[in-house]
């Protein structure tokens, strides 16, 4: 498979295995997806609804700023916040391409597998 060109040619793609815009197919999954597949294995719907990212993270380093000068330790942090608010995209092909693996499952069927695995235990 060719290198990526430019990390700035990732665009949200209509599946999870393109991530490329004509450049080269992925086996990718964004955030959102992972998201959905864990939901789906729930059987719970995805979050219709999110708070806005900029007034929410002017208010958290507000708080952080406060808690610093009053000597206390913020319960969340900008730093938090842009790692819980970052869209990514996991690439597992250089997994497979490394170590030879192939996965069993595609992400829904092992969010399913997963969760039917944890409630087992929970018995």
């Amino acid at each position: 498979m060719p290198p990526l060109r430019n990390p700035d040619d990732r665009r949200r793609p209509s599946s999870g295995s393109e991530c490329l815009e004509g450049l080269q197919r992925l086996n990718c999954y964004f955030l959102s997806d992972i998201i959905e597949s864990i939901c789906s294995a729930l059987g719970r719907k995805p979050p219709r609804f999110s708070l806005p990212v900029g007034p929410i993270r002017t208010l958290i380093s507000l708080i952080e700023k406060g808690s610093h000068a009053i000597g206390l330790k913020p319960l969340v942090t900008k730093a938090i916040m842009d790692k819980y608010t970052e869209d990514i995209a996991v690439d597992v092909s250089l997994i497979q391409q490394e170590l030879g693996f192939m996965p069993q499952y595609d992400l829904k069927a092992g969010w399913e597998e997963t969760i039917r695995e944890m409630k087992g235990k929970d018995k």
